[in-house]
């Protein structure tokens, strides 16, 4: 066994557990900076090995600390590899982009309904029903002539 696969990684990284995610990246890059196997290109096979599995080890355990869920599920004990590795599943810019739109309408936010409208226009002019909802919320966001006028009265 490897002298850092028995560490933990706070140990690995030279942080306290309550480090903060700068102290963390900044241990990180020490640490990858000390490690990575491109500053072991010349040397012997095992020290080449070695540094990649530090390297993978060292990878692993900044992408469970800075990862604020991943972290809380370490230092309870849970597996940190599987929340940390699991792929993010696809995001879907132009529905994100959409529900905003029609969140934004619903609860009565015309001018942000309006430019998050008018990005997902851009990027897709005939997705959905979102040009009907632009539409709708610049109307909304006219003023109405008889109450500008009474104002004025």
């Amino acid at each position: 066994m490897k002298d850092f696969e028995q560490l933990d990684y706070y140990t690995l990284l030279g942080v306290a557990r309550g480090a903060s995610a700068e102290e963390i990246k900044r241990a990180y890059r020490q640490q990858i900076a000390r490690y990575h196997p491109d500053r072991y290109a010349n040397a012997s096979p095992d020290e080449r090995a070695y540094a990649g599995k530090r390297t993978q080890r060292i990878n692993e355990a900044y992408r469970t600390l800075i990862d604020f869920q991943a972290r809380n599920a370490y230092n309870r004990g849970a597996a940190p590899v599987a929340a940390s590795t699991a792929p993010a599943p696809p995001r879907d810019h132009q529905a994100e982009l959409y529900e905003q739109g029609r969140d934004h309408l619903n609860a009565g936010r015309y001018m942000q309904a309006v430019a998050t409208l008018r990005e997902l226009q851009q990027i897709n002019p005939f997705y959905r029903d979102s040009a009907t909802l632009l539409a709708q919320a610049e109307a909304a966001t006219k003023p109405d002539p008889a109450r500008v006028l009474r104002l004025h009265l």
